[in-house]
Order: C-alpha cells, then sequence, then structure tokens
C-alpha cells in the first residue's frame, strides 16, 4: 500500500554542526595523515576530599593517537584505497580501529583509568538516558560510520551522500536505511513502518564515541495526517560556575530531507 503521511516535504528537527574537536597541543606529525588523539568524554566519580561520598566529574580527555586523514596527497606507506566515494572522491576520516579503552588520565587532580563504561555513563546522562542500549561505547566509528555503514570514522558525510546517496523529502519515500543528517551528526532509520496516516519509525544512532542507541519515534501531534517528525539531539555545553556543563536538545529550523543509498 502507498505511504500517504504528507506527501510534501515531512517536518524534521535539523542537525547541529557540533563537531568535537580533536585534540592537538601534543600531536607528532607526519604530513598527511596527521597522528593525534580523538576527545573521549567521560563522567566519573571522584570521591571528596573530606573522604565521604563523590563528585561528579563531567570532562573531555584525549584517547591514545591514532591518523587522521585529509583530502590531498597521502605520505608514504599509506592509501586512499576503500575510504573514496564512487566517484573517487577522498574522505576525510579518522584510522582509529586499535584504539581502545584502559588509558590512564589525570581527572580533577586523580589518576583514573579511563573505560568504556565512564563513556557510557557521560551520553546516557547527557542524551541517551531514554533510548534502547544497543551496544556501548566504541573508538571504532563515528555517528556518520554508524548511520552509513562505512563503519569507520566518517568526517566527510556530505561528500559522500552527494555521491553515493539520493537525497529525498517526501515521506512517502521514507524506508529502512535511510540516513537523516547533515556533516554534524547523523542517524540511521532501522524500520519504518508507515500505513496511511499512521507510523512508526525506529532509529539508530552512535554519537562521537558514544555505543549505539535505538529509539521509536510515533506522531507526535496525533495522526490527521500532518508530518513525520524526526526529532534529532545536538549536544551542547554551558559554562556554569566555571565548569563546563554538557546538556543536548532538538534545534530550529527544520530540514526537509534525508537520504538513500544509490
Amino acid at each position: 500500500m502507498p505511504k500517504t503521511i504528507n506527501p510534501t516535504p515531512f517536518k524534521t528537527v535539523t542537525v547541529a554542526l557540533v563537531v568535537f574537536t580533536v585534540l592537538s597541543t601534543t600531536n607528532v606529525v607526519f604530513g598527511n595523515p596527521t597522528w593525534k588523539p580523538i576527545d573521549v568524554l567521560v563522567r566519573i566519580a571522584i570521591p571528596k576530599v573530606s573522604g565521604i561520598g563523590y563528585d561528579y566529574v563531567i570532562t573531555v580527555v584525549p584517547s591514545d593517537p591514532c591518523y587522521h586523514y585529509s583530502p590531498g596527497t597521502l605520505s608514504t606507506g599509506h592509501s586512499w584505497a576503500g575510504y573514496t566515494t564512487s566517484q573517487g572522491k577522498e574522505l576525510a576520516h579518522i584510522r582509529s580501529g586499535g584504539l581502545s579503552y584502559g588509558f590512564l588520565r589525570t581527572i580533577a587532580g586523580t589518576i583514573h583509568t579511563v573505560t568504556a563504561s565512564d563513556v557510557d555513563s557521560f551520553w546516557e546522562y547527557v542524551i541517551y538516558g531514554s533510548y534502547t542500549k544497543i551496544s556501548g561505547a566504541s573508538l571504532s566509528k563515528n555517528c556518520h560510520g554508524h548511520s552509513t555503514g562505512v563503519g569507520y570514522w566518517l568526517n566527510d558525510f556530505q561528500k559522500l551522500v552527494d555521491d553515493d546517496w539520493t537525497k529525498y523529502s517526501s515521506v512517502g519515500d521514507l524506508d529502512s536505511g535511510a540516513v537523516y543528517g547533515g556533516d554534524g551528526h547523523s542517524i540511521r532509520m532501522d524500520e519504518v513502518d508507515i500505513t496511511g496516516t499512521e507510523y512508526e519509525i525506529t532509529t539508530s544512532e552512535k554519537y562521537s564515541d558514544s555505543g549505539v542507541y535505538s529509539r521509536k519515534i510515533d506522531p507526535t501531534g496525533g495522526i490527521g495526517g500532518s508530518a513525520v517528525e524526526l526529532d534529532l539531539k545536538a549536544v551542547k555545553w554551558k559554562v556554569v560556575n566555571g565548569a563546563r556543563e554538557w546538556y543536548s536538545e532538538s534545534v530550529d529550523p527544520a530540514i526537509d530531507h534525508f537520504y538513500k543509498k544509490k
């Protein structure tokens, strides 16, 4: 049966162009690619100075270094094979497959072993507390690596979808496997069930070094033929009492398209 909800562009929530900057103060540079870490976001409990209870610290720490590739000439021993669009365009990316948690960092004056559980705690505190957890934190890929299925830390989302995916703006075209987002963040639609004016969409997403989380989206304003709302959160921070406080929010204005692989 044809999907009939709102044949005009659907209402969505835009993607905030929030990209976590990798640390570069102590990098060893080998030309292209460069050798530098990825930021890891953690929420950990630090024992109070009084010895009674804990203070929770939300902070950013560098992981161990890995290769960061930018389009252009590569140094000897490196190749673009497997990291281009179908049109041969080079994709900026990070080869982080060898990274894992367990590195020591000094946080709030305390030496701490950063674990995947620390990262899970951050993301579930800031954004994913009401989502279904599919898998735990990983440095192997980012949101774009998950949503597009390339399986690595992709920094050129728009370049990839422009060459290898097709843009759609009608709900009638929405199917499982579609991707919604932009260079800042993207999610994948794992299941799409649309019948008449009713719908249920199951999305999954990964944000930077987070795990993979899923949620179901139902109509929020009734089913009287209105739009599909894809609520995509952006993670932000503000300074409170001299410290960064992290939070997430849906942001406007809306964008009106998604992508399906060619």
